[in-house]
């Protein structure tokens, strides 16, 4: 949640050096990541739990909202 993570930042920066697009969901001021992300969603609350609470609640939305375009008739 820090964006300060360093096996992440480097991670980061062989996704960048091999083309690929990167999202970051992070929290406070975003850190470094926030920077060298593609698209940067932060939650700017102090503590991880709150951070990661919303962190489940977006990955859940899109999930959802992949399998409505994939499998439209289970909805």
């Amino acid at each position: 949640t820090s964006g300060h993570s360093e096996n992440v930042i480097r991670a980061f920066s062989v996704a960048r050096e091999l083309g690929m697009k990167t999202v970051a969901l992070l929290g406070r001021d975003g850190g470094q990541l926030k920077t060298m992300a593609d698209l940067a969603i932060v939650i700017p609350a102090q503590t991880s739990d709150r951070i990661q609470e919303m962190h489940i609640k977006l990955i859940h939305t899109v999930i959802e909202t992949v399998e409505r375009e994939l499998f439209p008739e289970n909805y």
